[in-house]
């Protein structure tokens, strides 16, 4: 008895086979193959952009001077920043303004004797100094307008930047009056 319920056991199960292989062959059950062979992921990474920024000393002191002797008072800006994070690679240029220096007693010196030699710039944080350059040394003064301090063209000077070292030069003529002179230098980036 027992070995015919083996018997038919191995009927049964040879006819299922037989069936199986059939119906495959027909195309009534289609396997497909459940083993991902290769899949794909996006990867996304989302900037927002920032601001375009400077900052620069709260105060610069030239040289003392003796009143009634001509001299070049020098002075020293140091570490402007200039932080470019807007991610736009629209490049931008650090300038400044200055009027005339004034004393309590209203006298002048006027903004024709003022000078600078822009510094050396130094790229911060990962950023290049490629397409990034000073403005030039000297070459005339801030009765003329603004002075170029500095400047990124189209495509550069993404990050964060420093200036150091920038020199300011104040002609002091022998007629100047004694006294404690001021301005503001205006810096802008745009």
């Amino acid at each position: 008895m027992k070995t015919r319920k083996s018997e038919l056991k191995k009927k049964i199960f040879a006819t299922l086979v037989i069936v199986f292989m059939l119906a495959m062959m027909g195309g009534m059950i289609s396997l497909k193959n459940v083993r991902a062979i290769g899949d794909d992921t996006t990867l996304q990474q989302v900037l927002t952009g920032g601001s375009l920024s400077l900052e620069s000393p709260t105060q610069v002191n030239f040289n003392s001077q003796t009143a009634g002797s001509g001299a070049n008072s020098l002075a020293n800006l140091t570490q402007v920043n200039m932080r470019d994070y807007t991610g736009t690679g629209g490049g931008w240029a650090a300038t400044a303004t200055a009027n005339a220096m004034t004393a309590a007693n209203a006298a002048t010196i006027p903004n024709t004797r003022l000078s600078w030699a822009p510094g050396d710039i130094y790229a911060l944080d990962g950023a290049s100094n490629d397409g990034v350059t000073a403005g030039p040394d000297y070459s005339g003064n801030f009765g003329d307008g603004a002075r170029n301090l500095t400047g990124a063209s189209s495509g550069n000077g993404m990050g964060n930047y420093v200036i150091n070292g920038t020199t300011l030069n104040l002609l002091i003529i022998a007629e100047d009056y004694q006294g404690t002179y001021q301005n503001t230098l205006t810096l802008t980036i745009a």
